[in-house]
């Protein structure tokens, strides 16, 4: 869930970007060159790390609980720690493609520059404080919040 620290610094970007707004017309470009690099940024971290997770080959078992877990608790499925990393990365560059094809379309459609701002300062946010980030790129140890499943 979110901190309130998250809470205060969404609504402190929100009203930022709400101002940014009026004054950037003649910084339309740069601003999204800013979010373009940002975006291609948290790529290139996605692909380090699963460079990183294809190196290791981790082969230890991952318990996988599928559906209701109270009814059968060791009903699940097995799988190898490499293959639930690489899964879970690509489902954040699935996650960073999607968002950038939306914000492209409602800057295109509604001309809303504050979406990207927005959206390029939380975007590496999510990047950042991502499982998978935080264990193979920081090398945290996997314990506690960053124990998979995630």
């Amino acid at each position: 869930m979110f901190s309130a620290q998250d809470i205060l610094a969404l609504i402190g970007l929100y009203s930022v970007a709400t101002n940014f707004e009026s004054v950037t017309q003649p910084y339309t470009n740069l601003l999204w060159a800013a979010y373009l690099g940002i975006e291609f940024t948290s790529a290139i971290t996605l692909f380090i790390v699963y460079r990183k997770i294809a190196l290791k080959n981790d082969q230890a078992p991952v318990m996988l609980n599928e559906g209701d877990t109270t009814s059968q608790p060791n009903d699940g499925i097995i799988v190898r720690t490499t293959d639930y990393d690489s899964k879970n990365i690509m489902q954040h560059l699935r996650s960073l493609v999607i968002r950038a094809a939306t914000f492209g379309f409602f800057y295109l459609k509604f001309g809303h520059l504050s979406v990207l701002l927005l959206q390029a300062i939380l975007g590496l946010k999510t990047i950042y404080h991502s499982q998978v980030v935080q264990v193979h790129l920081l090398g945290k140890q996997s314990v506690g919040n960053l124990a998979r499943p995630w």
